[in-house]
């Protein structure tokens, strides 16, 4: 475990989980008897192959601090449930923060293609960066910078997508 531990630490990530779960830690989480900890994900919904699976599960995989080239990706991973027509992601820090960068890991499939191809990021009540990769160039990683903002959390939008697919596998801000 320490070594996954220090896997998953990127210096200065904001959205990281506060503490690597076990499984039976992780099926706590989805039912609402973990402790509440920030930062946290909220998500409009969730879509799964896996029906033990729920909304809760999903926000602690996309701060676990793994991106896609941890394996068994799309058990790690999150896409909106099929008819979900305003797909987002909030991440709430529990108090106020600077940052001025969001960085996206993004599903890969088995071909190499990308799911997700736009988003728009809000803080403070404002769109404060968008990016469009409608070609696939843009690779796993999609970092998005913008003047700093100091808000106590942001939402991720993802505008145009084929749902009932993973899109992400991991959210990360920086100052």
């Amino acid at each position: 475990l320490a070594e996954l531990e220090a896997a998953r630490r990127k210096p200065g990530n904001l959205c990281l989980a506060p503490k690597f779960l076990t499984w039976g830690e992780i099926g706590n989480f989805a039912f609402v008897k973990a402790e509440p900890y920030y930062p946290r994900m909220e998500l409009s919904s969730a879509y799964s192959q896996y029906p033990t699976r729920n909304v809760r599960n999903f926000s602690y995989f996309l701060q676990d601090g793994f991106d896609a080239s941890y394996p068994y990706v799309d058990f790690h991973s999150w896409g909106p449930a099929g008819n979900d027509t305003a797909p987002w992601v909030k991440v709430d820090f529990g108090e106020k923060k600077l940052f001025s960068k969001v960085v996206l890991c993004r599903y890969r499939t088995d071909k190499g293609l990308y799911t997700l191809k736009s988003a728009v990021v809000e803080a403070g009540g404002k769109a404060v960066a968008s990016f469009s990769d409608d070609d696939g160039t843009a690779g796993d990683k999609v970092t998005l910078e913008f003047p700093p903002v100091e808000a106590e959390s942001f939402t991720v939008r993802l505008p145009s997508l084929k749902n009932g697919s993973y899109y992400l596998t991991e959210i990360e801000a920086y100052r």
